[in-house]
């Protein structure tokens, strides 16, 4: 099934409808994140529930509750919870040039639900069942997964479809596709392609 949305609270109760879990992050007033901390640091990529970051639901009633007249981005909250494991690729070091090279061709990338980023990279969505850690650069300088944390403080996740980026650009949709299963040895065989 495909995800039907159009803004970031159709695609959160669209990801709550597959059992991935889902919060609020702080919108955007122009360039600057509705926080309202002028050093903010996470410009629209910090959860809304400063106080408990880890706050998610998967219950449209909940859902429909926190974004009721509010300008949010969307928190996709990753890890063994949601059984969601993102690849991420930045535009950071050599991530996009790596990716082009080695993994673009590969049909793992083309055949999951994936989104491109605000900032011009990609999150390639995969349903995992195994524990795999969160790490920058788990895979490549400029590829990370977002997965599950490795401390029980941590939070994982990726800033979801629709939201709004500080450059303004919105996270757009690029396959809307089914999110395909993913084990931890064929990411172990993706690290050794690059």
């Amino acid at each position: 099934m495909n995800f039907l949305a159009k803004n970031t609270l159709d695609m959160a109760l669209a990801l709550a409808r597959k059992e991935i879990y889902v919060s609020p992050a702080f919108g955007l007033n122009g360039s600057f994140c509705n926080c309202k901390n002028n050093n903010c640091w996470r410009v629209g990529k910090h959860p809304f529930f400063q106080e408990e970051p880890k706050k998610s639901s998967i219950d449209k009633n909940t859902i429909n509750s926190w974004w009721r007249g509010k300008n949010f981005n969307l928190v996709v909250h990753t890890g063994v919870k949601s059984r969601l494991t993102v690849i991420d690729i930045d535009t950071r070091a050599g991530g996009l040039a790596t990716f082009a090279q080695n993994l673009a061709a590969l049909e793992m990338f083309n055949s999951t639900f994936s989104v491109e980023t605000g900032s011009g990279g990609f999150h390639f969505y995969f349903r995992c069942n195994d524990e795999i850690f969160s790490e920058v650069d788990a895979i490549a300088p400029g590829i990370d997964l977002c997965s599950q944390p490795k401390y029980t403080r941590d939070l994982s996740f990726v800033i979801g479809p629709y939201s709004q980026h500080k450059s303004g650009n919105l996270y757009k949709i690029r396959n809307n596709l089914p999110i395909q299963e993913i084990t931890s040895k064929e990411i172990y065989k993706i690290k050794e392609l690059v």
